[in-house]
Formats: C-alpha cells, sequence, structure tokens
C-alpha cells in the first residue's frame, strides 16, 4: 500500500556505509566465534567491552564534543582496565600457548569490527 512506500524506497537504496557495516558485523561475528575457541571467555569478552572506549577516543579525534559525563566515564574505564591488565604488564603480556595470542588477537579485531560499526551507523 501507499503507507509502506516511502520505507521502502528508503530500506532499497544503496549506500556504501551500509556495505561497510554488513562487512564489519560478518567479521565481529566470525571473529568473535574463533576468539571463543582459542583463548578464555573471560579474557574474550574483557577484550570485547573496549568498544564504548574506542568509540568515544574515535568520537573526539572526529571533533564531536563529548559530554562532561562520557569524558568522566571514559576517563573511569581507563583506569579499570589499567587495574584489570596490570597482572598482565608485570608478566610482560606473555600467553601460555599461541592459540592464547591468536584468540586474543581475534578478540581485538571484534572490538574494532564493532568500534568501526558503531561509527559507521551514526
Amino acid at each position: 500500500s501507499r503507507m509502506f512506500a516511502p520505507c521502502w524506497k528508503a530500506t532499497t537504496v544503496f549506500r556504501p556505509v551500509s556495505l561497510a557495516c554488513g562487512v564489519c558485523q560478518a567479521t565481529r561475528t566470525v571473529a568473535m566465534s574463533y576468539a571463543f575457541l582459542y583463548t578464555y571467555a573471560a579474557r574474550v569478552q574483557l577484550l570485547y567491552s573496549l568498544h564504548p572506549l574506542l568509540v568515544g577516543i574515535a568520537s573526539c579525534c572526529l571533533g564531536d564534543a563529548l559530554p562532561l559525563r562520557t569524558s568522566i566515564a571514559l576517563a573511569c574505564s581507563l583506569v579499570a582496565l589499567f587495574v584489570m591488565f596490570w597482572p598482565d604488564l608485570q608478566n610482560g603480556f606473555h600467553h601460555e600457548t599461541q592459540k592464547d595470542a591468536l584468540g586474543d588477537g581475534l578478540a581485538l579485531v571484534t572490538t574494532l569490527a564493532v568500534a568501526l560499526f558503531l561509527l559507521f551507523s551514526r
């Protein structure tokens, strides 16, 4: 009917950003699945939880003004990350196996994919 015609037109227009978002989502799905296979689930979730921090930093770099509460939240998350990674920093990030390093790398790819998706879709 005519009521849904504007919605249909809006969703059928190809935009390069839509393709970029799709690639980010596919990358996130695959990388996260394999990250859980190669390293500890807690470590994957910890690295995955960095994406809000990355989006906030990227937004600052792109010229967006961040509210004071967002800046405070970013600072608190940096302190929390430092506390969580302090034992690894003291030990020099030694991985038990090469699979652990691969899993951590895939978790970081997941984090970057989610951050890029959020930046593209805004």
